[in-house]
């Protein structure tokens, strides 16, 4: 078993196994298809005083979730419960047997979705939630997509078939989806981990300690980010990251059938170490010491390049398989 194995079965093995526990509610409920009109919908509301700097925790079984930070001391939630039928059959029914129960402790809510089994018919609860930025925010769904937008707090956001969307976190700490696209603006957070199994990460405006971004099947894309340390990784999509290298950092980018692409911006320099095995290693930017293999005459061959960049403090690691490894600047 190949590095590469170890780590698309990891990344997998992290992302379903919190959610294992939920496979049976997931059977019982079907989420909905695409042939289907909507049999009703109820609205369910709540206002919790939780303070400027309380704490959200929200598991759903299906649905969308929409949060955004602001002012105030506290959380407002408006949830609709949706039923959705056959077109056949039509009707409402069963809309009281969806389930929100909301748990409130001293500056701490904790909110859950419970769906019961109903035979043809699909059900979905979606939230929109207004709350103070300072509030920490967890979130986990199984199938839906999750919006958060101008938390300051403490973040967390985990989706099994859903896209995930942060903007304008100070305090990220973890983003995960199965199947569905990861994508970051203006985040910010210490030791930050993104991770996806068949979709995406797209970060922009990254600021980080530290990142562990992870896919298997998608790209992974960084674009004016500020990391002290990075891990990049993806099975088979490319890896891109643009941006500035901290002195003494240490910034890994590996792709099994992908390319990567760097573009590093001024400031630390760097020690570069790069692989491939039938792709090709180019490198715009002046290096010193450089040691390269010759490209193979016979057949495919490990290459590698060696240098170093003004000052070398930071290393830098880009290894793929069957892609090249592109250096240029910013």
């Amino acid at each position: 078993m190949t590095a590469t194995t170890r780590i698309s079965i990891a990344v997998l093995a992290l992302l379903c196994a919190s959610h294992a526990a939920s496979g049976a509610a997931l059977s019982a409920a079907a989420l909905q298809d695409a042939d289907t009109t909507a049999a009703g919908e109820e609205t369910w509301s709540r206002v919790f005083k939780t303070g400027p700097q309380g704490a959200l925790e929200l598991w759903n079984l299906a649905g969308d979730v929409t949060i955004v930070g602001g002012g105030g001391d506290a959380i407002q939630v408006e949830a609709v419960k949706r039923l959705h039928r056959p077109s056949a059959n039509g009707g409402r029914a069963g809309l009281d047997r969806i389930e929100i129960t909301a748990t409130e402790t001293p500056g701490r809510v904790r909110i859950r979705t419970v769906f019961p089994e109903m035979k043809g018919v699909s059900a979905e609860v979606e939230f929109r939630i207004t709350l103070p930025a300072g509030t920490a925010v967890t979130v986990q769904t199984i199938s839906g997509d999750i919006d958060v937008q101008k938390v300051t707090g403490a973040t967390a956001v985990e989706s099994v078939s859903g896209d995930v969307v942060v903007a304008g976190a100070r305090r990220l700490i973890r983003a995960k989806s199965v199947s569905g696209d990861i994508r970051l603006n203006d985040a910010a957070g210490g030791a930050l981990e993104a991770n996806s199994v068949s979709g995406d990460l797209d970060l922009r405006g990254l600021k980080a300690a530290g990142c562990t971004l992870q896919t298997v099947s998608g790209s992974v894309t960084v674009a004016g980010a500020a990391c002290e340390r990075a891990e990049m990784k993806s099975v088979s999509g490319d890896v891109e990251y643009s941006g500035g290298l901290s002195s003494g950092g240490r910034y890994e980018f590996k792709s099994h059938s992908g390319d990567i692409r760097l573009a590093i911006g001024s400031g630390a320099g760097f020690s570069l170490s790069a692989s491939t095995f039938s792709g090709d290693l180019t490198s715009q930017l002046q290096l010193a010491g450089v040691t390269q293999s010759e490209p193979p005459r016979h057949g495919p061959r490990t290459q590698r390049l060696q240098g170093t960049f003004g000052d070398g403090s930071a290393q830098v690691e880009a290894t793929t398989f069957s892609g090249s490894v592109v250096l240029t600047g910013k």
